[in-house]
């Protein structure tokens, strides 16, 4: 087991006052988790070659502006699927202030996983 799935145990008096252990999981299951804890589970399970391809799109429409999208998104998408932590520590104020642009990325991110399976199954993580 990882440090993020061992369990932890929680100590709650009973009645007569002694404490009883109780057993709660490290991890909660994804429909409790934050939305940008959501989102970075998602998104983190994309494939890397996917993020090196959208840095390297990105580099190029920072370099050349014009018919290629401004490339400041491309390199934030690109770092956010390579290191998903960075949402995971940096993503819990914006996903508080607007939350359905968090739900909005995360329908996305489902249906980009859905489309990868079935046009090339096995290219991503389970």
């Amino acid at each position: 087991m990882s440090r993020a799935q061992t369990r932890r145990v929680r100590r709650r008096p009973s009645i007569d006052g002694a404490a009883v252990p109780e057993v709660v999981p490290a991890v909660p299951d994804s429909s409790t988790l934050p939305l940008h804890c959501q989102l970075a589970d998602t998104i983190g399970s994309l494939p890397k070659d996917l993020a090196v391809m959208l840095i390297s799109l990105g580099v190029v429409g920072v370099a050349i502006p014009g018919p290629i999208p401004p490339g400041a998104s491309f390199i934030l998408l690109g770092t956010v699927i390579l290191w998903p932590g960075v949402l995971v520590r940096t993503g819990g104020p914006l996903a508080h202030r607007f939350p359905r642009v968090f739900r909005m990325l995360i329908n996305f991110a489902s249906d980009l996983h859905e489309g990868l399976d079935r046009r090339y199954p096995g290219s991503r993580k389970a």
